[in-house]
């Protein structure tokens, strides 16, 4: 049987590799906002210029600043 002083930094290393992609998908599961067809996402970063995404966006809530913009057709009578 093989001695566990040689197995155990090796199991611990697996394990926090394992919880460190958890928790970047749990993130990424949480701060990803989808928009809906017609509407735009802007996001305001701490760059000088918004960016503009059409389908969707991670957003950091403090950092960022999303606003929702309809872009679909609108006909007037």
């Amino acid at each position: 049987m093989a001695d566990l002083s040689v197995l155990m930094p090796i199991a611990t290393v697996v394990f926090v590799i394992i919880m460190v992609v958890i928790v970047c998908a749990l993130m990424f599961k949480a701060f990803y906002y989808k928009v809906e067809q017609g509407t735009a996402l802007i996001v305001n970063d701490m760059s000088a210029t918004p960016k503009v995404h059409f389908t969707g966006a991670l957003v950091y809530p403090i950092i960022y600043k999303k606003e929702l913009m309809k872009i679909s057709l609108i006909t007037l009578e």
